[in-house]
């Protein structure tokens, strides 16, 4: 007994097929981008009474899926004013916090103690990192802003995004 001979398939079924594959792998990843987080990093002085040794920020999410474990790095690099000494600090808030779509958490950071207490930052940075939890991926997402603080002809603190 002699097998039948195999048929073949036709190329054009090949590919749609492949195509097809194609296409669905193509959707999956423009619904995720779509839909993706879109968090953004802002300074916020509407949400404290001034003080100006506060820096308020705002992390926002305006993307449609939520995020999860957000922490918020300050790392600060100060110019005293008594002795123009630089001192450089991290401070690390874990806001545990789920940010929905379009859904915000406000955040103020007070400048840390310096070394006397009688200190007062004159100028220097801060820089503001952000990391987050996105959904159904691994790893982390990560957004950084810096802030300029410099003291202006009042003596008074003041912030500028860089």
């Amino acid at each position: 007994i002699s097998t039948p001979p195999k048929k073949k398939t036709p190329k054009w079924k090949l590919i749609w097929g492949a195509i097809t594959v194609i296409s669905i792998f193509l959707n999956f990843y423009l619904s995720y981008i779509t839909f993706s987080p879109n968090v953004i990093l802002e300074y916020a002085p509407s949400i404290l009474p001034k003080d100006e040794m506060v820096l308020p920020i705002k992390v926002l999410n305006n993307g449609t899926l939520p995020i999860y474990d957000v922490i918020a790095y300050f790392e600060d690099s100060l110019v005293t004013k008594r002795d123009n000494s630089v001192q450089d600090i991290v401070t690390r808030y874990h806001l545990r916090v789920k940010l929905g779509g379009n859904d915000y958490v406000d955040c103020a950071h007070a400048f840390p103690l310096l070394r006397n207490s009688q200190d007062r930052p004159a100028s220097g940075k801060i820089t503001v990192t952000v990391e987050y939890n996105p959904p159904f991926l691994w790893g982390k997402g990560i957004i950084t802003k810096e802030f300029q603080v410099f003291e202006d002809i009042n003596n008074n603190i003041r912030w500028t995004t860089m």
